[in-house]
């Protein structure tokens, strides 16, 4: 959860610096992406869009694996 946190902070922070907009109403996903699509035909807004979800994606991760995952809750399989 805490990794999810810190992505979704740093997925913010992206998307305020590069004023990164939604133009169409839609939950943002990798299927919905056209949703960042310019109406006046640039591109650097979708580009932005795709690096936001990459870096989100990478720092997810990362965070995970620093921080750690104890899967010792979920208790032993049945052999």
């Amino acid at each position: 959860m805490v990794a999810t946190w810190i992505a979704c902070i740093v997925n913010a922070i992206f998307c305020a610096i590069f004023s990164v907009r939604v133009y169409s109403f839609g939950a943002p996903s990798f299927f919905t992406m056209p949703i960042f699509l310019n109406p006046d035909g640039t591109m650097s807004n979708f580009y932005f869009a795709i690096a936001a979800a990459a870096i989100t994606i990478v720092v997810s991760f990362v965070s995970t694996w620093v921080l750690g995952f104890d899967d010792s809750i979920y208790g032993e399989e049945a052999a």
